[in-house]
């Protein structure tokens, strides 16, 4: 009997459902808002945080427009393009890629200018710890081509494909790493307040 495959999309739904529950963030965070989701990858989270409620979701990624993205939500690769859009978002949801962008700091700023008054920027991180540092020790062992195999093999013995982008992701990504008293003192620095962790 083979084993029944998750959804991408409805992993990505139940994931972020229960980060919310786990760091007592209501369910109707997205509720009637206009959102971006910056980073969006494949769009997982872009159609999660429209099932949230959301009013409406735009993505932005680094790449070309992938195969099979939601309907529904207006895809940007060109961070010029965004800025033309003359849209303002309520919520800005930036979930893991300024930790592999080194012009991080232009980013935040470039986010800043694309929310309303009172809007609001979530950011996911990496820290600095000894699990990141000992996951880079393994990375520096392997290529670009170790990871089209680990990929291929991964999905030969039926893994889901969004733990396969996450093992990839740890694995085969160069990483920054954040202090929250320096990720702190920048967003200050540039406008944010009401800081939390």
């Amino acid at each position: 009997m083979k084993k029944k495959k998750i959804n991408f999309y409805d992993e990505s739904l139940y994931n972020l459902k229960t980060r919310l529950k786990k760091n007592k963030i209501s369910l109707n965070l997205f509720l009637n808002k206009n959102v971006l989701d910056f980073g969006c990858n494949n769009g997982n989270y872009s159609k999660s945080i429209l099932k949230l409620g959301a009013k409406k979701v735009d993505a932005f990624d680094f790449k070309k427009k992938p195969k099979n993205f939601p309907k529904k939500i207006n895809y940007y690769d060109n961070m010029l393009k965004l800025k033309k859009s003359d849209q303002l978002y309520d919520f800005i949801y930036c979930n893991g890629v300024l930790s592999h962008k080194k012009n991080w700091k232009t980013i935040i700023k470039f986010l800043h200018n694309l929310l309303k008054k009172g809007g609001y920027l979530w950011i996911s991180l990496y820290p600095r710890s000894q699990y990141w540092l000992d996951m880079d020790k393994i990375s520096s062992k392997l290529n670009y081509k170790n990871k089209n195999n680990f990929s291929k093999l991964l999905k030969l013995r039926d893994w889901d494909e969004g733990k396969v982008y996450f093992l990839q992701d740890i694995l085969f990504s160069k990483r920054i790493y954040f202090t929250k008293k320096s990720i702190k003192n920048f967003l200050q620095k540039n406008g944010f307040d009401q800081i939390k962790f």
